[in-house]
């Protein structure tokens, strides 16, 4: 059953809101040019129609259409229908994060991002209504409360690096909890007033490891093969859809 965590006020405002255009393009990642075969193993500029990776971060795409590596509703990452549509995107929030507070390795601060440009520059001064869907991927090692979306004026990229983008998302996950609960989708939401002129919209994190607070999920539920990866693994992997700008009207 697909289902959605509405934050406070959601229900109340979606008809007021849907009476609006949707300012993203490929909002649910319906569209794409070829049916994926599997993870994004290089990096590549373009995910999919409208969508981009502005890191050397190699981010996923997911569609019923596929086999198992990238399939939907099963695939390597877990089992999962798309929130909307038949497809969805998945990124890297957090990778081999320091243990019980000890930094003696280096800190790896591998992120992974998808971005887009929105159909029309915001109008200053104006309230948009943002949201994004997002679910714990079921065999993710970390639940984590940092993921966000920045909107900016002009592109933020780091094509040479797979490190964490400069950017103060203007749209994060509450930070007083992390929602460990997987299979099942979340909604992020919020009202901003535009600086004026934003055209970009990046999802993903935007802190390094030290400032990201992350929980180990429970998998006692799983087999001893899919743990060992899990464990291997040590990411915190999310699935992304259904994305959405929306100009808020003022009566």
């Amino acid at each position: 059953m697909k289902k959605a965590l509405l934050i406070v006020g959601l229900i109340s405002l979606f008809s007021y809101y849907v009476r609006s255009q949707n300012l993203v393009l490929n909002p649910s990642f319906e569209i794409y040019t070829f049916c994926p075969e599997d993870m994004t193993m290089t990096s590549v500029r373009q995910l999919i129609p409208d969508w981009y990776l502005p890191t050397k971060g190699t981010s996923d795409y997911f569609n019923e259409c596929a086999i198992f590596q990238v399939g939907v509703p099963q695939n390597i990452a877990g089992n999962l229908y798309a929130f909307d549509g038949k497809a969805y995107a998945g990124i890297v929030l957090l990778e081999k994060p320091p243990l019980n507070g000890s930094i003696k390795k280096k800190l790896v601060n591998y992120r992974e991002y998808i971005q887009t440009k929105l159909k029309e520059p915001l109008k200053p001064n104006k309230k948009y209504y943002i949201s994004l869907n997002y679910a714990i991927a079921n065999y993710s090692t970390y639940a984590t409360n940092s993921l966000g979306i920045c909107l900016t004026k002009s592109q933020i990229k780091n094509r040479a690096s797979f490190k964490i983008l400069n950017c103060n998302p203007v749209v994060m996950v509450p930070k007083d909890s992390i929602y460990t609960e997987r299979n099942y989708w979340y909604t992020l939401s919020d009202t901003i007033i535009a600086n004026g002129d934003e055209e970009y919209l990046t999802i993903g994190n935007f802190y390094d490891d030290l400032n990201t607070s992350f929980e180990l999920l429970d998998i006692s539920d799983l087999s001893s093969t899919i743990k060992k990866r899990i464990w291997e693994n040590r990411i915190a992997y999310y699935y992304i859809d259904f994305v959405s700008v929306v100009f808020v009207e003022e009566k």
